[in-house]
């Protein structure tokens, strides 16, 4: 099965990585409790389309609330590409996005009439509404219509796929990773994050590298010691757990994960803060 993300052929179920070995044990007994037998279970379809819908908009409508993004690009860059879905006989999808970029217009031009503050929050707002409304009833249709393979475990495609509501889907996506996400102040945030997370993981796997290990007062030094007091006393507690009783090379795979399990159910703030505090910047 293709991992091809251009391969028309591709199963969906290949989009996502897949689970840790840690998790192999948990994963065996899910997938055998839910009889999905190394298929799709069917409301991960219906959990992904939901996924898709709510951050297409997101992302758009937080764009323009920040200034990043002007109705007028959106109009121009979906102009563009309803023409040439008509060029490609998507007709259905053509008219859909047709009709739904009409009514951004048109709440544009009634906060416009009304008098609002910020007609173009106002527009954005209620037409990511309408085209969220638009996109679960795609959902819905695909599921119901193809039904019988999502439940046999052979459909192989997301549920926007194919759907009236497909062309305005990847308008949004397009237009939110090009005039968005490659943005100088996107790219420079993410930059700063990459600083931060690889200067949190080269702490805390260095402090856990020997811990629980005979070597641990002879290779630790007391940073290493106080990173570990650090971490979270929970996740400290689940590593006890399923490390007890296992061989070395098992425990070192354990403690990695201990690492970056901790680091990576941060939140933003969370770790922004302890890397200032860390590094000494505070």
């Amino acid at each position: 099965i293709s991992c091809d993300k251009n391969d028309p052929e591709r199963d969906i179920a290949r989009k996502k990585m897949g689970y840790f070995e840690a998790d192999e044990e948990i994963f065996k007994s899910v997938q055998e409790g839910c009889g999905t037998h190394g298929r799709r279970h069917p409301l991960a379809f219906i959990l992904e389309a939901a996924d898709d819908i709510a951050y297409k908009t997101a992302d758009i409508e937080d764009a323009v609330k920040k200034g990043l993004l002007d109705l007028s690009v959106i109009k121009l860059e979906a102009a563009a590409a309803i023409q040439e879905a008509r060029r490609r006989g998507e007709n259905a999808a053509a008219e859909t996005a047709e009709k739904l970029m009409k009514k951004l217009d048109y709440y544009y031009d009634k906060a416009c009439t009304g008098g609002y503050e910020d007609p173009q929050l106002y527009a954005i707002q209620n037409w990511s509404v309408r085209i969220q409304g638009k996109l679960l009833t795609c959902a819905e249709n695909s599921f119901m219509s193809n039904y019988d393979a999502i439940m046999n475990g052979t459909y192989r495609k997301d549920l926007l796929t194919g759907t009236p509501g497909s062309l305005i889907a990847d308008i949004l996506s397009d237009v939110a990773y090009r005039y968005v996400f490659l943005s100088k102040q996107i790219l420079k945030l993410e930059v700063a994050a990459d600083s931060i997370f690889d200067y949190l993981l080269t702490r805390f796997v260095t402090a856990l590298r020997y811990y629980d290990t005979p070597e641990w007062k002879k290779h630790a030094s007391a940073v290493d010691d106080r990173m570990v007091r650090l971490i979270s006393s929970s996740f400290m507690q689940i590593y006890r757990i399923h490390s007890a009783g296992k061989p070395e090379n098992v425990k070192l795979y354990l403690r990695l994960l201990l690492a970056t399990d901790y680091v990576s159910g941060m939140t933003d703030g969370f770790a922004r803060r302890l890397y200032r505090e860390l590094s000494g910047i505070d």
